[in-house]
């Protein structure tokens, strides 16, 4: 059994909106559902961005998620892949698929932003193959550093942006914050499964 809601007018109003679904039975039992439906609108600059997705979307496809919006071409990295990079023009029939705990590069033709609409599960699980790994923090856990980060990975670097940085990124600190809706380089010498809490 499926149930659907429309929450009518949200869909144009610039707050961000968070949603937890419960459940009643016949005779009043209630259960919290243990994921979080979710709107964002996650704001880009003109040039370079390095941005990451904590959502499972309701769309994947890049070009969906983009459409309309102030973008010139976007890149992610998947080292789990024989693929590695994907890209996407505005104007390309298919794009590739935006997963939660990736992370992704986006040009921007001028400061604007994307309304990503998804779910956020209380655990979330990334696959990180050995190597270089573009990811993202799944869900919306806050306070870990770059040094939890390495603990829970068995990560031996972390890289993140600096526009003015060789390939526009640089190595992080351990005690440097690592932040939500923001993508990272991180080099994990073997596979690992990260379990990571969604909030």
């Amino acid at each position: 059994m499926s149930y659907r809601f429309v929450d009518v007018g949200r869909g144009a109003d610039a707050a961000d909106y968070y949603y937890r679904i419960e459940t009643i039975d016949a005779v009043g039992h209630t259960t919290l559902a243990s994921s979080m439906a979710v709107k964002f609108r996650l704001p880009f600059v003109t040039g370079l961005n390095l941005l990451g997705m904590p959502l499972v979307l309701t769309d994947s496809r890049f070009g969906d998620f983009a459409a309309g919006r102030a973008w010139a071409d976007a890149w992610t990295y998947d080292a789990c892949t024989g693929i590695g990079w994907s890209s996407a023009l505005p104007t390309d029939a298919t794009t590739f698929s935006l997963v939660a705990g990736r992370g992704f590069w986006l040009n921007g033709t001028s400061s604007d932003f994307v309304t990503a609409l998804g779910i956020v599960t209380q655990t979330s699980r990334l696959h990180l193959c050995a190597g270089w790994n573009l990811i993202a923090i799944p869900g919306f856990a806050t306070g870990g550093t770059v040094q939890s980060l390495m603990a829970a990975t068995g990560a031996t670097r972390v890289m993140g942006f600096d526009l003015a940085g060789p390939y526009h990124v640089r190595d992080l600190s351990a005690g440097e914050a690592v932040l939500g809706w923001t993508g990272y380089w991180t080099f994990v010498p073997r596979a690992v499964d990260w379990t990571v809490a969604g909030w």
